[in-house]
């Protein structure tokens, strides 16, 4: 497997989609923990992301 599918494949791993604004179009909800100053201390951070008609960009 070539390093850009790779990249590509694991961009949005752990993720789900969520029709956010009920519009009818799914929206990716992408969380992960900051691990800050520990994993167990660490905050959580959601990001969601909709498609511009070329790729995924973070709202």
């Amino acid at each position: 497997m070539s390093e850009d599918k790779d990249k590509a494949g694991s961009r949005f791993d752990s993720s789900t989609l969520v029709d956010r604004d009920r519009d009818g179009v799914q929206e990716i909800s992408q969380s992960f923990n900051q691990c800050e100053p520990t994993c167990a201390e660490g905050e959580y951070v959601t990001t969601f992301y909709r498609w511009n008609g070329k790729d995924y960009v973070a709202d």
